[in-house]
């Protein structure tokens, strides 16, 4: 029996299973939630705070603006904007 590498839940429901990494982008790792950045998110993906500063300045965003930033090595994201409160 092989180890798995990788699997995620997509959201269909659907279960993708990868044997290498080779096969994927690695797991989405939350960068940013709820407006802060999440300690070693950064370090472990090995993307520097100012690429993701830039990308979200190109989107006219702050990092407070942000509910959840999920982001893989490829630097493919999810970008989640806080509500405002009314």
């Amino acid at each position: 029996m092989e180890l798995l590498k990788y699997y995620r839940i997509e959201t269909s429901g659907k279960l993708s299973v990868y044997k290498h990494a080779v096969e994927c982008d690695g797991p989405p790792v939350t960068v940013i939630s709820d407006g802060e950045f999440v300690s070693g998110a950064l370090e472990f993906l090995r993307i520097s705070k100012n690429w993701v500063l830039d990308m979200l300045k190109e989107k006219k965003l702050g990092v407070k603006d942000v509910f959840l930033l999920t982001l893989n090595r490829n630097k493919q994201y999810f970008l989640a904007e806080r509500e405002l409160k009314k």
